[in-house]
């Protein structure tokens, strides 16, 4: 072969090699402008339609992203299914009692980055930020807060002969409405019933009402057995007492759910009820002409003013997320004024946004009445949330168990606080253990 023919050859080849390097370098451009970005969701109906406006925007001013908004029924185990393959979404919802826990295992990344601009940690409600927060980093933006409130029957209030525009602002009180407007029938059952404070959701809440805790954020100590605890059990043990064990096993079992037409504060069978911000929308739903009013939480003497709970739901970014920037870019638009106020009007709730609530054309333009009261509650010194700790699921559901072993006398209230402080103690040893956090 002639040194001419070699190197046409050669030029040849180095060209091929050319075109073939230019389209592969071509299809990964094209391939990275072009991202869809997945995020794992619960909720349906209004929440999602406001969640994928949000979502629509952002991808009608971003070219190239395509957010999607996945409806997961079964998003408790298949994250952490996910979270354990590394099979992820970009980003997603989770619950307030697994934060700590995943963000402890190395699970989440932090997300300090993405709020240094119009919207900083800062402009959070600080509860919601304190409780995403670990290591000085945060792991959780909140999605939608709830605060916790009384809510009453005016109608029973007025055939009981009390005010139906004073709803009781202490625990004594409280008691002696509860045994007022309760109702038996000639054989002893019970008809009516003031409140059944034992059946509430996170019913740990009470603790706080007496003055008590479950978690001391400065020694990291869990405080199940607190002797304000004690004495809470103590006040429900007396509820279930004074009418009588089975009695009242048979009148809460005839009780249907709150998201029902048979729920009993709906019913008038009910007269007060610890309830989220979202009973409105199922007042409204089910029982459109109850006369009912809604106040913040009667307190024990020693309880701070203003104890009240706020429950909350994350978004998150996986550790393993294949596009935690274009996620954290999402976010970052997600907290705007204009699309956190489209999410909160889609969900009933205000934004955790201090300065977004506090614009009087939010309060003006919301469908709930309460908004400004709970929104300002969220705000205060003294809202509390669930324990921020890696067990929290553990606590939350065994505290339950406690409850209920005391009311209906399987245990004094203090052996049965005295026996979770010691299971969830063993339990929370395991897990500093387990992940070398001791």
């Amino acid at each position: 072969m002639s040194k001419r023919t070699a190197f046409c050859i050669m030029v040849c080849l180095l060209i091929a090699s050319f075109t073939v390097w230019a389209a592969g370098e071509g299809e990964e451009a094209a391939a990275a402008e072009e991202i869809t970005l997945s995020y794992w969701g619960l909720h349906g109906d209004n929440y999602r339609a406001a969640v994928e406006d949000v979502f629509a925007a952002y991808n009608e001013q971003t070219p190239g992203v395509t957010v999607v908004y996945e409806q997961i029924a079964d998003l408790w185990n298949k994250f952490i299914t996910a979270l354990a393959s590394g099979d992820v979404p970009d980003f997603s919802f989770t619950w307030s009692q697994t934060l700590a826990e995943y963000a402890l295992r190395g699970q989440l990344a932090p997300l300090d980055e993405y709020f240094t601009g119009d919207v900083t940690k800062d402009d959070f409600i600080s509860t919601l930020v304190d409780f995403a927060t670990h290591g000085d980093e945060l792991y959780g933006v909140p999605i939608y807060p709830w605060t916790w409130n009384l809510y009453w029957n005016k109608a029973i209030f007025q055939e009981a002969g009390l005010d139906p525009e004073s709803p009781p602002t202490t625990i004594e009180e409280l008691n002696e409405y509860i045994h007022q407007v309760t109702k038996l029938s000639e054989d002893g059952f019970i008809e009516s019933i003031g409140m059944m404070p034992f059946a509430n959701w996170d019913v740990y809440q009470w603790f706080y009402y007496f003055g008590g805790s479950i978690y001391d954020e400065e020694t990291g100590a869990l405080t199940l057995n607190h002797p304000k605890n004690v004495e809470m059990l103590e006040w429900m043990t007396s509820l279930v007492a004074d009418w009588g064990v089975q009695n009242v096993q048979r009148f809460r079992g005839a009780q249907g759910g709150y998201d029902t037409e048979n729920y009993q504060f709906w019913t008038g069978r009910l007269t007060f009820d610890m309830m989220g911000l979202w009973n409105f929308e199922f007042i409204n739903r089910f029982k459109p002409d109850l006369e009912w009013g809604v106040a913040a939480p009667p307190l024990n003497p020693g309880a701070p003013a203003g104890t009240i709970l706020m429950t909350c739901d994350y978004n998150v970014i996986p550790a393993q997320s294949k596009h935690p920037k274009e996620a954290g870019d999402v976010l970052k638009f997600w907290y705007e004024q204009e699309s956190a106020t489209r999410i909160a009007y889609g969900f009933g709730t205000y934004t955790p946004i201090v300065k977004w609530n506090r614009d009087p054309a939010f309060i003006a333009e919301h469908p709930n009445p309460n908004i400004k009261m709970f929104s300002e509650q969220a705000a205060g010194p003294n809202a509390f949330m669930s324990p921020p700790v890696p067990i929290a699921n553990f606590v939350l559901t065994e505290i339950n168990a406690a409850i209920e072993e005391a009311i209906y006398q399987v245990k004094t209230p203090e052996q049965a606080l005295n026996d979770l402080q010691a299971k969830a103690e063993e339990e929370y040893a395991k897990f500093k253990r387990r992940y070398n956090l001791e």
